[in-house]
């Protein structure tokens, strides 16, 4: 059964729920990309515009060698569904183990240098030099410059957003 969490977002209205899985170790990986591609309405998408479906999948998507899987799901007023619902669906689509979503299980699941080449992030960092908190060089780097990329990643969500 799924590791399902359920999520308020405050500027959201509370009509709309947002539901998180996690999964690692996939088995089935090539069906649940077929699934995606052949627009099977259990695997449910929204992408922004219909002339980037074919990028975004390629970027985003699922690929037949994908080991690890999040989903987000929100429940709006037109299409509700309950946790157990959907809990139940995964269940039966899934072949895989479900973790539970935590910010430590993301971070063993992430591929950094994908998701830089994927938002053409330069990888030598800022240049900045900065120095960790009891002064010595490169302490504290590796997080630093994961927070760095990541406020590049969400401006540049921002601004795609923005613009198209």
């Amino acid at each position: 059964m799924a590791l399902l969490q359920t999520v308020q977002l405050e500027h959201l209205p509370p009509s709309h729920a947002i539901h998180l899985a996690l999964y690692r170790n996939i088995q089935n990986a090539a069906f649940l990309q077929q699934q995606l591609l052949d627009g099977n309405t259990d695997f449910e998408y929204a992408l922004i515009d219909a002339s980037v479906i074919a990028e975004s999948f390629r970027r985003f998507g699922i690929q037949p060698t994908t080991s690890s899987l999040l989903l987000i799901k929100v429940s709006t007023p037109s299409s509700p569904i309950t946790s157990a619902e959907l809990s139940s669906r995964l269940a039966t689509q899934i072949v895989g183990e479900p973790v539970p979503f935590s910010d430590e299980e993301l971070a063993t699941m992430t591929d950094l240098g994908r998701v830089k080449k994927i938002y053409k992030l330069n990888s030598n960092g800022g240049g900045g030099g900065k120095k960790a908190i009891n002064g010595v060089n490169g302490v504290g780097k590796e997080v630093d410059e994961k927070k760095e990329m990541e406020v590049l990643i969400l401006g540049a969500i921002a601004l795609r957003g923005a613009t198209n």
